[in-house]
């Protein structure tokens, strides 16, 4: 008789323990773990865990509201477990639950400072070398040594010349032979190809003529462009050749007659300079 009522009073316990889920469309109760209901195929939501109404923190034990996910004092993460774990933890250790603290961060180590790059130094490039100059002796004379005013001597006539600067020169000339004479100006250009005492040089000459005879006299005009050379003795004497073509134009005042033509004139003569010339 007590072995009937033992098993007539297990049977609904262990009913309940295997049919722990109810299907909510039709009220079927089923074995733990379906998905489906047996009776009309509905599909069967698990059973969700019940939220306590208070949780404590395990870090401080501050006691917190049961949806809370962080301690609203030190803001630890809040672990939500049910009564029968704790129940559980508690019989096994045999001690209340202690709550864990926070271990203290510990500082980071100091750091040395970077050491700053220092950028390469600017390699400059070799100060060019000045081309080695030519010794100057002052003993040597060259024509273009002497002093900017001059007077000439020349066969037939004497000129008077004198230099703007070392490229540039102009002379007044005055020439008579045999009953004519030339008298006009002459421009030079100094070469600047001179070697040593020896100096050339080009221009153009512009000479009113004037002429007598035992019965002709008259006047007219030359142009001649010339080049030619002056060669330095001292630095003050130098001798001076150049040449050209010159056209000459006559006219007859006693005749009215007029007549042109070109020749070839050659001019020699020694110069003459005064002053102590550039050093």
């Amino acid at each position: 008789m007590k072995k009937l009522l033992l098993v007539l009073t297990l049977i609904p316990t262990i009913t309940c323990l295997v049919f722990a889920l109810t299907c909510l469309n039709c009220s079927q109760s089923l074995p733990d773990g379906a998905k489906f209901c047996t009776n009309c195929g509905t599909k069967i939501e698990p059973p969700r865990p019940v939220v306590p109404v208070v949780v404590f923190c395990t870090q401080c034990g501050k006691k917190n509201h049961g949806k809370a996910k962080f301690c609203t004092k030190c803001g630890a993460q809040l672990v939500i477990a049910t009564p029968a774990a704790r129940s559980a933890q508690s019989a096994f250790s045999g001690q209340p639950v202690q709550p864990v603290l926070p271990v203290p961060a510990q500082p980071a180590p100091a750091v040395a400072p970077a050491v700053p790059v220092q950028p390469p130094s600017k390699i400059l490039p070799p100060a060019p070398k000045k081309p080695a100059q030519k010794p100057v002796n002052k003993n040597e004379e060259t024509a273009d040594d002497s002093s900017n005013f001059s007077i000439g001597l020349n066969y037939p006539g004497i000129s008077v010349k004198y230099k703007i600067n070392p490229k540039i020169a102009l002379e007044a000339r005055y020439q008579s032979y045999e009953g004519v004479a030339l008298y006009g100006p002459r421009v030079y250009k100094i070469s600047g190809n001179n070697t040593g005492k020896l100096v050339t040089f080009y221009g153009v000459e512009l000479d009113m003529v004037s002429f007598q005879g035992v019965i002709t006299r008259g006047s007219g005009l030359a142009v001649e462009p010339f080049f030619g050379g002056e060669l330095a003795i001292s630095r003050n004497l130098s001798a001076q050749l150049d040449f050209g073509p010159a056209f000459i134009s006559l006219n007859d005042s006693n005749f009215s007659v007029s007549q042109s033509g070109l020749e070839f004139v050659v001019n020699f003569g020694l110069n003459i300079y005064f002053g102590s010339g550039s050093d």
